[in-house]
């Protein structure tokens, strides 16, 4: 019983004195870590230059341009859609058709 109420004790007090270590410095704030790892030429892959909003507001951007590549797929792939509907229909009715057919076998169980 001492055993146990000296390591409960020492382990309170180890528990409380501890420190937990300092966070280490925010690497990303600094103007080097935002721009990015420095690519092979010397220049930073990332660096698309400065940000011009103010820091925690949400810019709202309205592009006009640049949608037509994306919007020009979406016919091919509604069309794509409505072929597997059809494909996973046809396998959940063959499916479906499986089990009623087992359901009603007096050999199979």
């Amino acid at each position: 019983m001492l055993k146990i109420s000296l390591f409960v004790l020492v382990t309170l007090i180890g528990i409380s004195i501890a420190q937990r270590r300092a966070p280490p410095p925010e690497e990303k704030d600094t103007p080097d870590a935002r721009s990015g790892p420095v690519h092979s030429g010397g220049r930073r892959w990332q660096d698309v230059g400065e940000f011009p909003f103010p820091r925690g507001e949400t810019p709202v951007f309205h592009f006009d341009q640049g949608d037509e590549g994306f919007i020009n797929t979406i016919p091919d792939l509604i069309v794509g859609l409505n072929k597997i509907h059809g494909i996973m229909n046809k396998q959940r009715k063959i499916t479906q058709a499986f089990g009623e057919a087992f359901d009603q076998c007096e050999s199979c169980g």
